[in-house]
């Protein structure tokens, strides 16, 4: 028997590939963000950003900012995410449960 020619074999699909090599091409191209790509960014920004807080707080103390003004800044700047999260939770408000009398 003799091998089929080249032409005969289809190549190989482009999502195919990106299924066999965990999403993205080997080049690079039609790499895609996951939820777990996205979860394991935000887990470091927020360890970053968490260690940095201590930095902050001194270097603001040096300057001469007293501590009520500091945790009046840092509620200030928390604000906005605190009225996103309210806000959401607001909106997805959670059935009443009827009890059987």
């Amino acid at each position: 028997m003799s091998a089929p020619p080249d032409d005969a074999v289809p190549p190989p699909r482009p999502d195919a590939e990106a299924a066999a090599t965990g999403g993205h091409t080997p080049t690079g191209e039609g790499r895609t963000f996951t939820a777990d790509r996205v979860g394991i960014a935000m887990a470091v920004i927020g360890a970053v950003l968490f260690s940095a807080k201590g930095l902050l707080a001194k270097f603001a103390y040096d300057d001469g900012m007293s501590p009520i003004a500091l945790i009046s800044f840092r509620m200030l700047m928390a604000l906005p995410f605190f009225i996103v999260v309210g806000y959401g939770g607001w909106k997805k408000r959670r059935p009443t449960i009827l009890t059987a009398d």
